[in-house]
């Protein structure tokens, strides 16, 4: 399988203008994704072999990246964050997911987000999840089987 990170939009992201929508959408593919204890860095559409030595070592088929902070990307103050993040991370312990502190920082360092890295959670779960926290997406895996094929010396996938 391929993990391949993907950006996919929760509900709120239906209530937006287009103009904003396109804004947010350049902000979170401009964004690193990271997982400080893991080693991993992530890009949205960008195929990462970090990701899959890690799941090959920690068998996961799946996988997201989310936070509870700043809701419909309105900025909140750190406490309310701060709180937000504890109540999520109680819900996944409670649900019985193993996450990972991460981070969600624009590449140009100007700011940066809290966020959970959550191996073996599927999209849909991600999504209900970022929908319950007003989020405008999250970032998750869609796993790819892949067929490779030699074509002009090249693997190519199916």
């Amino acid at each position: 399988m391929v993990h391949i990170p993907r950006l996919i939009w929760c509900d709120a992201w239906q209530r937006i203008q287009q103009t904003r929508r396109h804004e947010l959408e350049a902000a979170y593919r401009q964004t690193l994704y990271a997982v400080p204890s893991m080693g991993l860095i992530l890009e949205i559409d960008k195929p990462s072999q970090k990701l899959l030595q890690l799941a090959d070592s920690h068998p996961f088929d799946s996988w997201a990246f989310f936070t509870a902070c700043n809701p419909r990307s309105e900025l909140l103050t750190e406490a309310e964050n701060n709180t937000r993040m504890q109540e999520l991370a109680a819900s996944l312990t409670e649900a019985g997911y193993t996450y990972h502190h991460a981070v969600g920082t624009s590449m140009d360092g100007h700011w940066s987000e809290p966020s959970y890295f959550v191996p073996g959670m599927d999209a849909a779960t991600a999504v209900s999840i970022g929908n319950h926290w007003e989020q405008m997406a999250v970032v998750a895996s869609l796993p790819i089987l892949v067929k490779l094929y030699q074509h002009a010396g090249r693997a190519i996938p199916r």
